[in-house]
């Protein structure tokens, strides 16, 4: 998808979930803490430098909102979107709540607008996965790689095509959802976690380490969470919010790439 074609159709997701979320709000905070953890987990020693996040669709349209938690402590905290009415709407959003310290720019991914070592922590979730052909998830892999510091961390999730669900999941929403205009946005290509291992390789990452989350992928909670958002009941809430977390515990399993919604992967660009 060549960039303006890109920047058009994302504008027009946008404008179609004008004023709503485009996932449950339980769910949504759910996927955040989950990425909040990762970061915690993987990337708490470059917290305090220059944070970039490598789209701003949850910033502008969800309550998985994840840079909006990372700026305390950060030197910096940048998001980018190939879309002008989502980093609008994200710099709305970020402005209404905490001030809009937040830096936000349009640009695509696949030709980040930085020098070289820009940056000490990259988060790039689930955005990748969200390209057509496998050339375009390439060229957005070296560029971050080039944009990342020597010794900088990148934090990657990516649709896990290894779990039976997702994978229906996804077979579905591009053969049937997309088709009948009931998918919000295209899902594209995406990678198992052995082929996003040796791509972080190629482009002169080392992977450090790995795993899979989400263990009750959302598209089939979302039924559950709606029943439980409709009930209106704050006790409610937070027993969904235990359970889904309770599944986080199958990321300790030898069979968790069945099981997570997201391949996982922390990779280290080498020091020279």
């Amino acid at each position: 998808m060549a960039g303006d074609r890109a920047r058009e159709y994302w504008d027009h997701v946008a404008q179609k979930l004008e004023g709503k979320y485009y996932l449950n709000e339980l769910l949504g905070e759910h996927k955040r803490n989950i990425h909040l953890k990762l970061v915690e987990r993987w990337g708490q020693s470059r917290q305090h430098g220059k944070i970039l996040k490598t789209d701003l669709f949850e910033e502008a349209l969800g309550t998985d909102d994840l840079l909006f938690h990372l700026r305390d402590g950060a030197s910096q905290a940048m998001g980018v979107d190939v879309s002008p009415r989502i980093v609008e709407r994200a710099k709305a959003r970020a402005q209404a709540s905490q001030g809009g310290s937040n830096c936000f720019v349009v640009a695509d991914v696949r030709a980040l607008p930085f020098a070289s070592g820009s940056f000490d922590l990259i988060i790039s979730n689930s955005t990748l996965d969200h390209f057509p052909v496998e050339a375009d998830l390439k060229r957005g892999l070296s560029e971050i790689s080039r944009a990342l510091l020597s010794g900088g961390i990148l934090i990657i999730t990516m649709d896990n095509p290894s779990n039976p669900l997702v994978r229906l999941w996804r077979w579905l929403t591009h053969y049937l959802l997309e088709k009948a205009g009931l998918s919000p946005f295209y899902l594209g290509v995406t990678y198992t976690r052995r082929q996003l291992c040796d791509e972080l390789e190629r482009v002169g990452l080392q992977v450090t380490d790995s795993t899979a989350v989400q263990h009750l992928p959302f598209h089939w909670s979302a039924p559950l969470a709606w029943a439980v958002s409709t009930a209106g009941s704050a006790r409610l809430e937070q027993h969904l919010l235990r359970l889904l977390e309770t599944f986080e515990k199958l990321g300790h399993w030898k069979t968790r790439y069945l099981t997570g919604h997201y391949v996982a992967v922390k990779a280290v660009k080498p020091l020279p």
